[in-house]
């Protein structure tokens, strides 16, 4: 009888410990930057690279250095300009991770928010300037300065969100579909952001 009492306490002291506390919630954990990894690398080449030798408008003018790409010509349809200097270029999310870990994105596995990170459809080379103004807004919140981006912008945001089905509230969804609608008139529909259609 003493040892079936002793066991139970040592048994009740080892679950109760922190160490085997249930464990918090994912939607509760703070964001942080490095769950989404780092960018693909393959056959020594990173997504980032990737993207500014196949997105240069002009392909002659591509200067790598050590499998980095230094130079060459890029256009930025948010502000209309043409960049030269790669340090000038970012390549943005248009999903904001930030704004994605808050939807749905902590609960995630690793290699879905690693995927997602590096999905080359939802990324754009802009320039570095412009998308620290950006920083983590979505469209409404943030506007390309070009009138003419911001239909192709938010159909962009929209597609993402319906193929990673982020959990939006209807409040905000809303009030996106407000903006796809006086930003593209006919063009979008409030369908845009439903999962799966």
């Amino acid at each position: 009888m003493f040892k079936e009492i002793v066991r139970t306490a040592i048994l009740i002291l080892f679950f109760s410990s922190p160490s085997h506390a249930e464990p918090e919630p994912c939607e509760s954990l703070p964001y942080t930057r490095a769950a989404f990894g780092v960018w693909a690398v393959e056959n020594q080449i990173s997504v980032r690279t990737d993207l500014l030798v196949r997105l240069a408008t002009d392909p002659k003018l591509v200067r790598m250095l050590s499998n980095k790409v230094v130079s060459g010509k890029w256009y930025d349809p948010y502000s209309d300009r043409n960049l030269y200097d790669a340090d000038e270029v970012e390549i943005d999310h248009i999903v904001p991770l930030s704004w994605a870990w808050a939807h749905g994105a902590s609960c995630w596995s690793r290699e879905k928010r690693r995927e997602f990170h590096n999905d080359q459809k939802f990324l754009v080379p802009m320039a570095a300037s412009l998308n620290s103004k950006k920083g983590a807004k979505i469209p409404g919140e943030w506007s390309p300065p070009v009138t003419r981006a911001r239909c192709g912008y938010i159909i962009k945001f929209a597609r993402a969100v319906r193929i990673y089905g982020f959990d939006i509230p209807q409040s905000e969804r809303d009030r996106l579909n407000r903006v796809g609608k006086d930003w593209c008139g006919e063009r979008f529909s409030t369908t845009f952001l439903d999962a799966g259609s």
